[in-house]
């Protein structure tokens, strides 16, 4: 007999940016080196801040990395209206 109460736990799969050379947001809301992102999950580690705006100008809405303007922006707590929509130096 086989039990059915007990299930595979399905594989965490992140989505992830591909923009820069050296920082990567992951889906999550987490921002990594392109060194330390799992390369099975695609997931940054679970360390460091979360939703980080380091380097947005929340009232310019711009910030100086895609990585940590969409790591901003996935931050649920912020609306829409807020959300940073342009990158500097792109």
């Amino acid at each position: 007999l086989f039990r059915k109460d007990i299930g595979f736990a399905a594989p965490i799969i992140c989505r992830s940016t591909v923009q820069g050379r050296h920082l990567i947001s992951d889906d999550n809301g987490y921002v990594c080196s392109a060194l330390s992102i799992d390369p099975w999950s695609r997931c940054c580690p679970r360390t460091g801040g979360r939703f980080s705006c380091q380097g947005c100008n929340l009232d310019s809405q711009c910030c100086n990395s895609y990585e940590y303007c969409v790591s901003c922006c996935l931050n649920p707590s912020r609306d829409q209206g807020s959300r940073c929509a342009e990158v500097e130096g792109s």
